[in-house]
């Protein structure tokens, strides 16, 4: 669920575990804010239903999560 989504979105800002630097941290949370905008959005266009604009919504939400993924767990697959 992209509510649900969103709300892990907004735990993982302030869980900076996987940031070894701390200067990388505003980036982080950055990636997790655009995220969590990003799947409030969707859960928007769900409860409207307008599904046609669901997954554009959903893939420009998730470019977000993987960038973050990208960036700090580059060996993890996304």
């Amino acid at each position: 669920s992209a509510a649900v989504l969103a709300v892990l979105m907004s735990a993982a800002r302030d869980d900076t575990h996987e940031v070894e630097n701390e200067e990388d941290i505003p980036e982080w949370q950055q990636y997790s804010d655009e995220a969590r905008d990003g799947m409030i959005e969707l859960a928007r266009i769900f409860k409207q239903g307008e599904q046609p604009d669901a997954r554009k919504q959903f893939l420009a939400a998730s470019k977000s999560c993987k960038k973050c993924h990208d960036k700090f767990r580059p060996d993890d697959s996304f």
